[in-house]
């Protein structure tokens, strides 16, 4: 699995436009027969950066102050295929998500034990505080960020609709360097003042 980090900030794009520039450069990816699987995020596993929202305490007041920090990681479809995560159950993100009232949420295996303990967390709302909720339509095998000696972070996975900074995860048999040329030259191909900014393989 490569990660390939895109920079485009001076591209000038409005979010719709980045994440129809995602939209090409994933669509060009997937067409190389090399290339099994191919998605976004913007965070890499085991690359220490990641961004959480805090459960407010009178809607979990069960909960620990560890175990109201929720990690967020926003994805695009394909992504568990990608990195090989078990979706354990429900499903993946579809472009109607983006759509809803309510945003759709995927948790991870020990944030669906730990928030929803002995149910089934497809369809609840999860209430993170007065403004910020989500329908979950899927649960995932657990991922770890920082470290690998950590436990494994309650996660929620939300879908990612275009950032400037961005990283491509591709999950091919080509070696590294081969896929940055092929990045470079879809990049090249958009006519946009898009970058990639390093290359990381796992």
């Amino acid at each position: 699995i490569v990660f390939v980090s895109i920079n485009a900030t001076k591209a000038g794009l409005r979010q719709t436009q980045l994440a129809q520039l995602y939209t090409e450069l994933l669509r060009g990816l997937r067409r190389d027969r090399q290339v099994r699987a191919a998605s976004l995020t913007n965070v890499t596993p085991i690359g220490g950066g990641f961004s959480w929202e805090t459960l407010k305490p009178e809607l979990w007041p069960s909960l620990t102050a560890r175990e109201r920090m929720l990690y967020t990681h926003e994805i695009s479809p394909q992504y568990f295929q990608t990195l090989g995560l078990r979706l354990l159950r429900g499903r993946d993100f579809i472009g109607s998500d983006s759509l809803n009232a309510v945003p759709a949420g995927i948790l991870s295996r020990s944030a669906a034990q730990t928030l929803f303990p002995g149910q089934d967390p497809l369809g609840q709302i999860l209430r993170v505080n007065a403004t910020t909720s989500y329908r979950i339509v899927g649960e995932v095998d657990d991922a770890k960020y920082a470290s690998l000696r950590e436990d494994a972070p309650i996660t929620i996975y939300r879908k990612m609709n275009g950032f400037a900074y961005s990283n491509l995860a591709i999950r091919t048999e080509m070696d590294r360097s081969t896929v940055v040329r092929e990045v470079r030259g879809l990049l090249k191909a958009t006519g946009k003042d898009v970058r990639w900014t390093g290359s990381v393989a796992m």
